[in-house]
């Protein structure tokens, strides 16, 4: 069971799917190695009942085949959406350093997902993914209706992958080719002002489509990345801002220290809509085509998109 502090959704798959969103950013622990345990001559694709769902070292008994059953569950009962997905966090077991995935476990894993979406004979053919140059160039309508694509992926690499390979035949993108979603310490040292704060610049910086200059290190989103806010910052545990967060679940009688994540966070999730209508007043003209947030009862981010398309949400 989750403690307070690493809990931050109170919403499962479904009811965020039914709630409007279209965008997850998984964080995944692999609990095991391939479906045939390394036998000699096996395909190792891994076995994705072996693939939890992790959150600062905790892990959930939902796997990913589970949430990969639900999307395509979702999918099937509603044919003109298409879903994206990130797949950058990914750890092996209880290793908290996710660099040490080695990039046979990130291909194994890959094909895998690939063939569980249904992709088994046909890869890179009729393909339910959308690739990069397909997300850039062709409409919704084309993808979705004649062509049946109906998910974006977007995955973590490492620099001798091959490319080619994910591209071209599995059809996933590349995150650091076709993602931009950034994160920073100010989001980690459990100050939300601070996080507030940075959080308005990297929307003012990345989300401008009339900043698209080539000599900034970090170019704005324009037409070429999918520009995520990455909006669900850390209680730091070791600093002073608060007393460590662990021990704030034990502090007993009437107290004003937060004792669980989402009480901590809800000041910054409250003010999520007016950090990004001020960036709008900023810069005019947002490219934004996801947020990436905590407990949607209280952040709402679907209405924040749809004060950003100028709809109703009574609409």
């Amino acid at each position: 069971q989750f403690i307070p502090w690493n809990i931050n959704h109170d919403y499962s798959i479904e009811k965020q799917l039914d709630y409007g969103a279209r965008y997850f950013h998984l964080k995944l622990c692999i609990m095991g190695d391939s479906r045939n345990d390394g036998e000699e001559g096996s395909s190792q694709l891994q076995d994705l009942s072996k693939v939890v769902h992790n959150h600062r070292g905790y892990t959930t008994q939902e796997t990913l085949q589970d949430f990969i059953d639900t999307i395509q569950q979702f999918l099937d009962k509603n044919p003109k959406d298409i879903i994206v997905i990130g797949l950058n966090n990914i750890h092996f077991q209880q290793d908290t350093d996710d660099s040490n995935i080695t990039e046979e476990q990130l291909m194994s894993l890959y094909t895998a997902i690939s063939y569980a979406f249904g992709n088994d004979n046909t890869i890179g053919k009729n393909s339910i993914f959308i690739s990069q140059q397909e997300l850039l160039s062709t409409n919704l309508h084309d993808l979705v209706i004649e062509q049946g694509k109906r998910i974006v992926l977007f995955v973590k690499t490492t620099d001798t992958m091959d490319l080619a390979f994910l591209e071209n035949t599995l059809q996933l993108i590349p995150s650091s080719k076709g993602l931009d979603e950034n994160w920073d310490d100010a989001m980690s040292h459990g100050n939300l002002t601070a996080a507030e704060e940075w959080l308005y610049q990297d929307i003012v910086t990345h989300a401008s489509s009339s900043s698209n200059s080539k000599n900034n290190n970090h170019t704005a989103t324009g037409k070429h990345k999918f520009y995520t806010v990455q909006a669900n910052p850390n209680h730091a545990d070791d600093i002073a801002v608060y007393p460590n967060m662990y021990s704030n679940m034990n502090t007993k009688g009437e107290t004003t220290t937060p004792k669980a994540l989402k009480e901590w966070e809800t000041p910054l999730l409250l003010n999520l809509g007016d950090i990004v209508a001020r960036a709008q007043q900023q810069t005019q003209h947002l490219h934004i085509n996801a947020i990436s947030t905590d407990f949607f009862d209280v952040s709402q981010p679907l209405e924040i998109a749809l004060r950003l398309m100028g709809i109703s949400s009574s609409s």
